[in-house]
């Protein structure tokens, strides 16, 4: 069962680590009460729950590795867990969690699944079936979506990576996901942006084009990462060319940002973050005058005021070409 309901994007995003180090807070302080249920599935159930609360109270900053392990714990939802919590005998709550908690696990490397080769992805991608459908075969799918950040033999995932990429390049984030399909999702743009320079330029330009805002969305830490490949560009010149890279592709986005929430309706990225490069917002409070401005007081409007803070944070760097003089 991969989700309760399905929902956009964007819903499917809109939890932050606190919530998800709160959620598997909840279930560490109700290990022994649901472990005495005798529910078969619990014990299982808390092997993932314990390692992703560690993961989730870990810390260390610079560690880029450990970001994009916490950032996947974004994805939890509170109200399975909540919901599992009120009444561990309701069967389809209970498989719901279940689901999320084995998948997260692999997405973050907490629990031991053997990642695919780049055979077996285009085997998987050759059969006439959904594949993905089964539960062991996404647990592999999500283990080597993490793999893939720090493997030796990274480059060869590239080609699959790369096809995945133009697959989602259509996509608004408005869609109907179930949570393994959103899930999913996150987890193919953080391998691609921590990939970045494996990948072949026209393949970056269609991250940063048609995939920045979803990214960021997606609780990638994209400027982390930026900073990552300008800090380790060997010269001076690589880190210019970077920056017209993403001066250049930021400016030809083609991206909409959902700006009236009860209606979906947005604009394109290109355009807002136009007006906010042109009004200077690297000041704090004009760039939350301008956000307001946008965004108003409507309901659910924080996640998306923060998503979008953050792109146009990005993309002011970039203008003012901050990390072009970054060393190792």
């Amino acid at each position: 069962m991969p989700s309760l309901t399905t929902h956009n994007f964007f819903h499917f995003s809109s939890g932050t680590p606190k919530e998800a180090q709160n959620a598997l807070a909840s279930l560490t302080r109700e290990k022994d009460r649901l472990m005495a249920t005798g529910i078969k599935v619990v014990p299982q159930m808390f092997s993932y729950i314990e390692p992703l609360y560690e993961l989730s109270l870990r810390a260390g900053a610079g560690d880029l590795l450990l970001a994009l392990d916490q950032s996947a714990l974004c994805f939890l939802e509170g109200e399975v867990v909540a919901g599992f919590l009120q009444d561990p005998n309701n069967k389809e709550m209970r498989d719901a969690l279940s689901i999320e908690l084995l998948l997260t696990a692999a997405a973050t490397g907490t629990s031991t699944v053997t990642p695919f080769t780049p055979e077996e992805l285009r085997a998987l991608e050759d059969t006439e079936t959904d594949t993905y459908d089964e539960l062991y075969e996404q647990a592999a799918l999500f283990s080597t979506l993490r793999y893939i950040i720090t493997a030796p033999d990274s480059a060869s995932y590239v080609p699959w990576l790369t096809n995945q990429l133009y697959l989602q390049s259509g996509t608004t984030g408005q869609e109907d996901y179930d949570w393994q399909a959103a899930y999913f999702t996150a987890l193919l743009l953080r391998a691609a942006w921590a990939t970045f320079p494996l990948l072949a330029l026209d393949d970056q330009k269609l991250l940063i084009q048609n995939l920045l805002y979803l990214s960021v969305v997606g609780h990638v830490p994209v400027r982390a990462i930026m900073q990552t490949i300008f800090t380790t560009a060997e010269t001076d010149t690589d880190r210019e060319q970077l920056n017209e890279l993403f001066i250049e592709s930021i400016q030809s986005n083609q991206e909409v940002v959902p700006i009236t929430l009860a209606t979906g309706d947005g604009k394109p990225l290109s355009n807002l973050i136009q007006i906010a490069v042109q009004r200077g917002t690297a000041d704090g409070f004009a760039q939350e005058q301008l956000l307001s401005e946008w965004y108003g007081t409507q309901a659910g409007r924080d996640s998306y005021v923060g998503w979008l803070r953050e792109i146009i944070s990005i993309a002011m760097r970039v203008q003012n070409r901050e990390w072009t003089t970054q060393q190792a």
